[in-house]
């Protein structure tokens, strides 16, 4: 688990640094870490609109990790608590993309219909959930939920208020691309 200290720091997330034979050091990561940075990842590939592929993939895992820590504390992933308590057809159909990407000899030579908003309501509940574990996310996991909200207006009114935005803004955010709001919000998350 991340430590208080680690949270507060604010200090950069541990990086290899390389040795005189260019291989990195070895670091130690907690599952907390490794979910933080999976999911930082995963949003930052989103709003430089990377491949989907790969951030359904990252915040499945960070979610997974997630929902590991938060069922220990009490605050387990909504959605993950929900496919959990899925008829197992359901859930193979929910969990098909995830298994697809992952799983290398299974079904070599076949091809599935992705829809990349899957990714971007994983990843918005690992935003959730990793605020419900350590009480406050990243300027960028929140950049990420609002925008999130932005583009699914009509769902999201409270974050809009919760965080400064009143319904007029809504629509000049609405209209700006993912890196322009990053760039618009950012700051004033921070």
């Amino acid at each position: 688990m991340v430590s208080a200290q680690e949270l507060e720091s604010g200090e950069p997330l541990p990086r290899p640094e390389l040795r005189r034979d260019h291989r990195a050091a070895v670091l130690t990561i907690t599952k907390a870490i490794a979910a933080q940075r999976q999911l930082e990842t995963a949003i930052s590939l989103w709003f430089n609109s990377g491949d989907p592929v790969s951030i359904h993939t990252l915040a499945v895992a960070a979610l997974d990790c997630l929902h590991a820590i938060g069922t220990q504390q009490g605050n387990p992933s909504a959605v993950a608590t929900w496919i959990d308590a899925q008829p197992r057809s359901k859930k193979e159909r929910i969990k098909k993309a995830q298994n697809f990407f992952k799983h290398g000899f299974r079904d070599v030579d076949k091809q599935i219909n992705y829809d990349p908003t899957h990714g971007e309501t994983l990843l918005s509940d690992a935003a959730v959930t990793y605020g419900l574990i350590f009480g406050r996310c990243s300027p960028l996991m929140n950049a990420f939920q609002i925008r999130f909200a932005v583009s699914n207006s009509r769902d999201f009114l409270q974050i809009f208020s919760d965080n400064g935005i009143d319904q007029s803004e809504v629509e000049s955010l609405a209209n700006l691309t993912r890196l322009e709001f990053l760039e618009k919000m950012l700051p004033r998350l921070t």
